[in-house]
């Protein structure tokens, strides 16, 4: 389901001193406070999926009833890999009840553990050959649905996981769990979700599942390492209201990434007047200052994120000013390294296209000595980059440097070079590589004109002192002999 944005009342945020922390406070709510209460990014919302692809997955499931066992596994698989876009679809279509009863699917699963094909990772494959009844058709798109949730990962596909553990009398738990256990840290928001459910045994499940991961209590939750993972966590915090969540959310308020930083603020105020305490607390300690009694926690909120954005945006600038004295002083590394510390805290920051030219000169730097590097620094140049009119001339590098490597294999192209010029006709290194091309062909053409003529005088020469040693000089006349008289 779409998240739905919550929007903190307007308030003023606590009075600024100088000028330069009402400028810093500005850019905090620039940054900060515009988003700190929208939802944070998810999944794209399961609506209609297209009448294409819903038409392909039919169409494979429809042969999961051929009576060609080939066919029957290709359509299985083909399953298996669906698309994140085709997702939805067969989300939708897992959902429906299977043409056989789970009685039936049952007695196929019971036959193939007799003949020795039990609850493995071939299940499906075992499942797609050994039938194509109802039940085998029905088990098959099952099972192999398992697989494309697996493949999905995230809360949606972890999501669909969990019900399917517990739909059609608990047929699938085997597949589905050991399917959750390998998704691991991404399985925990689809299981925290579930805890609030109104189903009895789809809580129970979700509960028994976190307390065998080690993440049953809020704060064990949260110990996960990839970032998307904290943020669906604390989105599920968020969506399920756990009272017990609130001090585990607390502390990414402030988090160094902005998606676990705007899931925090958008969990947290979720809880409404519930959270008032908390944030009050975590306010007072954080600002040094006391927050109003009268502040309902909307409000409380939004000072304490004014306050967190404008102590990290200072960082910022911080590094901003030291990146831009080292690229200034030509210490290309040092201006990077500061520059990458700044991306790191704030991704979205609204001058980073000034950031791109440092990138672009180290990268041309480093282009004769270590072209990967090189193409990693134009290629994070390229993005900072992007709408500005350093972006043509960054392509046009990457153009020239294409070229360089393919002559290093022999390959002259100047296809890319001419396309460097159309982008940056003032490119002074891939017009000078364009015309040393163009003389080296020319080179080669006059050496081999000169090959050939020299070699055609030679044969003509061959010839003529063939013919002229070959042939046998004219014998002259006998003379007559005079009769000698005696």
């Amino acid at each position: 389901m779409p998240r739905s944005p919550h929007r903190a009342t307007a308030t003023d945020p606590p009075k600024a001193g100088r000028g330069y922390v009402k400028f810093l406070c500005a850019l905090a709510l620039t940054f900060g406070s515009a988003t700190a209460l929208a939802a944070p990014a998810a999944a794209p919302v399961h609506g209609v999926a297209d009448a294409a692809v819903s038409a392909e997955l039919e169409a494979n499931i429809a042969k999961l009833g051929d009576p060609n066992p080939t066919t029957r596994l290709g359509a299985a698989e083909a399953i298996a890999q669906t698309s994140p876009e085709a997702f939805p679809a067969l989300e939708a279509r897992l959902s429906r009840s299977p043409e056989a009863g789970p009685g039936p699917m049952w007695l196929v699963l019971d036959k193939l553990k007799k003949s020795g094909d039990g609850e493995g990772v071939d299940s499906m494959k075992a499942v797609a050959i050994s039938g194509n009844t109802a039940a085998h058709k029905s088990l098959a798109l099952l099972l192999a649905g398992v697989r494309a949730c697996e493949k999905q990962g995230g809360v949606a596909g972890a999501r669909v996981l969990v019900r399917l553990s517990m739909d059609h009398k608990g047929l699938l738990k085997p597949w589905s769990t050991a399917a959750l256990k390998r998704m691991g840290d991404h399985a925990v928001a689809a299981l925290i979700e579930v805890r609030r459910d109104s189903d009895k045994d789809l809580r129970s499940f979700a509960n028994k599942q976190l307390d065998a991961m080690g993440k049953f209590l809020p704060s064990d939750a949260v110990q996960v390492h990839d970032p998307q993972a904290l943020a669906d966590v604390l989105t599920a915090f968020g969506k399920t209201k756990d009272p017990d969540a609130m001090r585990a959310i607390v502390p990414y308020l402030n988090a160094e990434r902005a998606p676990v930083r705007d899931a925090a603020r958008w969990a947290i105020a979720q809880y409404g007047p519930d959270a008032r305490s908390i944030l009050e607390e975590t306010h007072d300690q954080f600002t040094g200052e006391k927050a109003g009694k009268d502040w309902p926690a909307d409000r409380i909120l939004k000072a304490l994120v004014v306050a967190y954005d404008k102590v990290r945006l200072a960082e910022v600038f911080k590094l901003l000013d030291e990146g831009v004295a080292h690229r200034d002083a030509g210490r290309l590394e040092e201006a990077v390294a500061s520059f990458d510390a700044l991306l790191a805290r704030a991704p979205q920051f609204e001058r980073r296209a000034e950031l791109a030219s440092a990138y672009h000169e180290l990268a041309r730097r480093k282009e004769s000595t270590d072209k990967p590097a090189a193409r990693l620094l134009y290629a994070k140049a390229a993005r900072l980059a992007v709408t500005t009119p350093l972006a043509a001339t960054i392509e046009a590098d990457l153009a020239v440097l294409d070229t360089r490597e393919l002559l290093e294999r022999g390959i002259a192209d100047t296809s890319l070079l001419q396309k460097a010029l159309a982008l940056d006709p003032n490119h002074t290194a891939a017009r000078d590589l364009l015309q040393r091309i163009e003389n080296d062909a020319r080179a080669r053409e006059d050496r081999f004109r000169r090959f050939a003529l020299a070699g055609f005088a030679g044969v003509v020469a061959t010839v003529l002192g063939i013919l002229l040693i070959g042939r046998k000089p004219a014998t002259p006349p006998p003379t007559p002999r005079r009769p000698i008289r005696i």
